[in-house]
């Protein structure tokens, strides 16, 4: 459970600033900065979920409202971030690190409630080794599903423009290789290669969108146990 949520987090994170970069044109600095909404919601939900438990003994329902707000976000992102967003629709981020921040603090101590006090060291090291686990295959899916549709659109929509092959490779080699190339790309070139990687994001909400589900899944098969 917060595995999954840890990859629909990173795999989000990951594809943030590659979009804005790519939309916009901008620094890496500051197409980071626009991750810094989704760092707050992280803090907030872990901060605010510990209060929460704290004072109700309850944590089950934390877990679904968690999945909830990361798939509204993600969601949000997929519909809404096609090349021309506004600083309003770029803290379309919160949510989902809202719902992260959440997850692990709901997640951890659902795990304690659970297990025998003697395990609970090692279940605290199996969940911090899933969540790096889940991590991994969030930015490492995105990453490959984002380079995947920038190669097989470029291909198409080069080739549809006339171009020989010899050229769209060495296109789609400079283009994968470095965000920073579309700033030397001019035309249609430039046009095609930011649809390219647009899309390829918008694919890598997609995951995210099925990781937080799962989230929701298990968290909604989820026995809770009085604290």
């Amino acid at each position: 459970m917060v595995a999954a949520q840890a990859g629909a987090q990173l795999a989000m994170m990951y594809t943030v600033p590659i979009y804005f970069q790519v939309t916009q044109r901008v620094s890496s600095t500051i197409a980071g900065a626009h991750l810094f909404p989704a760092v707050i919601g992280n803090t907030i939900g872990g901060i605010a979920a510990g209060i929460i438990i704290n004072r109700t003994g309850r944590y089950k329902a934390l877990l679904v409202f968690a999945a909830i707000s990361s798939i509204t976000g993600y969601t949000l992102m997929l519909l809404r971030w096609h090349g021309h967003t506004s600083w309003a629709e770029s803290l379309y981020v919160f949510p989902g690190g809202l719902g992260t921040g959440i997850a692990f603090s709901a997640g951890f101590i659902s795990l304690q409630a659970s297990i025998d006090p003697k395990d609970k060291a090692a279940a605290a090291a199996g969940l911090f080794m899933t969540t790096t686990l889940g991590t991994i295959i969030g930015m490492a899916g995105t990453s490959a599903i984002i380079q995947g549709y920038l190669r097989y659109s470029v291909q198409l929509d080069l080739t549809r423009l006339g171009m020989s092959q010899a050229e769209i490779s060495e296109i789609i080699r400079k283009a994968s290789e470095s965000v920073s190339y579309i700033e030397h790309a001019t035309g249609a070139v430039q046009k095609v290669l930011i649809e390219g990687y647009v899309k390829g994001i918008e694919y890598g909400h997609g995951l995210s969108i099925i990781f937080a589900s799962i989230t929701l899944i298990t968290a909604s098969l989820l026995k809770e146990r009085k604290l």
